[in-house]
């Protein structure tokens, strides 16, 4: 009489795999499974070798947190902040680096004599690359009070407090923004806000005569989107709640609210390329953090970093979402 085979836990390994080449982990185990033979009194798979167990929240521990204003309580803590930067570089926390951001914002016809406001900021490391880069001053805005405080401490090691500082955005403020810019980037930021006119209003006033804005984001395919289980499971997992729209909807709102849409771009394709080639590398990640002392805690925030940008990339390549670049002029009257 055969005994059925109790499937063995997903190693780290091979669950990062699947993540990175677009398969489902359960799936490949399965297969793994049927093409190996074992004695019937072989032990399972260790704890050693298995998936950690996911025990820390991609929220942080957020029980003496007050919710942040406008928007849920804040999704960052330490542990996500350090995991960020071992992942996405130093300043960094999502997809891309210094030459990204550079590519990307080249649109903006950025000079020394100039300011920008960065919107979703992170921590802060698009905002010192620009400045370095191109000589502008950038302010970055963020709503993590976490990201900030980081942000803020990398810039002054870097000594570009005054040329790159971050400041917490405040979205209840009637005036959040205390000057007028030239340029203003809003990267992956308006997907998090529900009133996008109200927040375009607010950011068209702070931009000087013959002001550009560029606007990196998600945006629904369709409307059909919305309905579809796989955006809905993604959508009720973000850390943020997310109001994503389709990019005709968007590019209505921007003409609404004085702006000239002179460019809009479909850069699904390449935003999925940097999230595969930043996270191939993740193994080599768990590797090192289970080498050093005191640093294995992090590897339970690196495998749900990993499934958080491992659900977005699924999104965008089954053409559910799609991730856009938009450069609007604001019209001179």
């Amino acid at each position: 009489m055969s005994v059925a085979k109790k499937p063995a836990k997903i190693p780290l390994s091979l669950r990062l795999k699947a993540w990175w080449e677009g398969y489902d982990a359960e799936e490949l185990a399965r297969r793994a499974l049927k093409q190996t033979v074992r004695p019937a009194a072989e032990p399972e798979v260790t704890e050693k070798d298995a998936v950690p167990t996911l025990i820390t929240p991609l929220q942080g521990d957020t029980a003496n947190q007050k919710p942040e204003t406008g928007l849920p309580i804040d999704p960052w803590d330490q542990n996500r902040i350090d995991v960020a930067q071992l992942i996405w570089g130093r300043g960094f926390c999502g997809p891309g680096g210094p030459e990204h951001i550079v590519a990307i914002s080249k649109l903006l016809t950025l000079t020394p004599e100039m300011s920008m406001m960065h919107l979703g900021a992170g921590l802060g490391g698009p905002a010192r690359t620009l400045a370095e880069h191109f000589g502008v001053w950038v302010t970055g805005y963020e709503t993590s009070a976490s990201l900030v405080a980081a942000g803020s401490e990398l810039s002054a090691i870097a000594g570009m407090a005054k040329k790159a500082p971050l400041t917490f955005l405040d979205l209840d403020e009637p005036k959040p923004f205390e000057r007028k810019f030239d340029r203003v980037l809003i990267d992956s930021f308006l997907s998090l806000i529900e009133d996008k006119q109200d927040l375009l209003v607010r950011v068209e006033d702070s931009l000087k005569k013959d002001g550009l804005a560029l606007i990196t984001d998600y945006f629904l395919a369709g409307d059909e989107t919305l309905d579809n289980p796989a955006f809905q499971n993604w959508s009720d997992r973000e850390p943020r709640k997310l109001t994503l729209v389709r990019v005709e909807e968007l590019r209505d709102i921007l003409v609404r609210c004085g702006y000239h849409v002179r460019v809009d771009d479909d850069l699904s394709t390449d935003y999925v390329s940097l999230i595969d080639q930043t996270w191939a590398g993740a193994d080599k990640v768990v590797a090192e953090l289970h080498a050093q002392p005191g640093q294995a805690q992090l590897v339970n925030v690196v495998i749900k970093e990993a499934e958080l940008w491992a659900r977005r990339a699924k999104l965008l390549r089954q053409g559910h979402i799609t991730y856009r670049r938009l450069l609007a002029a604001k019209k001179s009257f």
